[in-house]
């Protein structure tokens, strides 16, 4: 904890920066120094050539590609995959929320898959789809589906039971109770 008692002409921001800033030249300090005067530069080479790697990989292609163009191929793979693990895991994720009948269906088969982590998926992924894009979208996908499904279904689990009967009770039905109240309860936009 930054000690705020002693009269300092920085302020607490400043002084986590400044902090922040003497860290991380301490630790490239030390990793040119430990990859210069140390055995490990066998399997570490010195802080100054990565970084100048790095700051030459934007000017030099890597491959076909400069790193921006890496960067731009990469956040499109992660929008595409994210976008479809969107739609996907919202509509799983309020029908198991809001269907006792569809939660029977799908979620223990939601729950075999949930557990396995997207890394371990790689295998299957090149057996299945290549070592091209495809396999990679379905590795994104599956680490944002499951985390998205999961909210949303605890969204739609846990819409009050009172604004529910409330509505069935002035006449809604289930149409109107699942877009007036389940869909916008579990939403993080206002309407």
């Amino acid at each position: 904890m930054i000690d705020s008692t002693t009269n300092s002409r920085f302020s607490n921001k400043q002084l986590i920066v400044i902090y922040t800033i003497i860290s991380l030249v301490s630790l490239l300090v030390i990793w040119e120094l430990a990859a210069r005067f140390t055995g490990a530069s066998m399997f570490l080479p010195p802080a100054s050539e990565v970084l100048a790697a790095f700051f030459r990989s934007f000017v030099e292609p890597i491959g076909k590609r400069t790193m921006l163009a890496h960067v731009g191929v990469s956040l499109y793979r992660v929008a595409v995959a994210f976008f479809f693990a969107t739609i996907a895991g919202i509509a799983l994720g309020v029908g198991m929320g809001y269907s006792k009948t569809f939660e029977a269906i799908f979620k223990p088969i939601f729950e075999f898959i949930r557990p396995i982590p997207p890394l371990a998926w790689i295998p299957l992924s090149i057996l299945w789809f290549g070592l091209g894009d495809t396999g990679k979208f379905f590795i994104i996908f599956l680490g944002c589906f499951c985390f998205i499904t999961v909210n949303t279904y605890d969204g739609a689990k846990n819409v009050d039971p009172e604004l529910i009967g409330a509505a069935r009770m002035l006449g809604a039905n289930e149409r109107q109770v699942f877009f007036e109240i389940v869909l916008p309860s579990d939403c993080l936009c206002p309407r």
